[in-house]
C-alpha cells in the first residue's frame, strides 16, 4: 500500500509540473490573471491539478511565484472555495 501511494504521488507530482512547466502556461500568468485572459473552463480543469502544488512542495512548482499565484487566485474563487470545502481531507 505504501508502495502504490509513492506512486500515486509522484504520478500527481508529475501532472501537476505537466501543466504547469509549459511555457506557454507559466509565462501567460505573469500577464493575464488566468489561462485565458479571464477565467474560463481552462483555469477549472488545470487548477485541479496544480492546486495540489503546495500540499506536495515541489519545487517545480513552489518557486514559480506566478503559477502559485494563479492557484491561490483559483482557490480563492467563491466556488471553487465551496468545491474545496465539500472534499474528503
Amino acid at each position: 500500500a505504501h508502495r502504490r501511494a509513492e506512486r500515486l504521488v509522484e504520478a500527481a507530482v508529475q501532472g501537476v509540473y505537466a501543466v504547469a512547466a509549459t511555457a506557454a502556461f507559466a509565462s501567460g500568468l505573469i500577464i493575464y490573471a488566468f489561462i485565458a485572459g479571464d477565467y474560463s473552463i481552462a483555469d477549472t480543469a488545470a487548477v485541479a491539478w496544480a492546486g495540489i502544488a503546495p500540499m506536495l512542495g515541489d519545487p517545480r512548482l513552489t518557486d514559480c511565484g506566478n503559477v502559485m499565484a494563479w492557484i491561490e487566485r483559483n482557490v480563492a474563487r467563491p466556488a471553487t472555495a465551496r468545491a474545496i470545502a465539500l472534499s474528503p481531507g
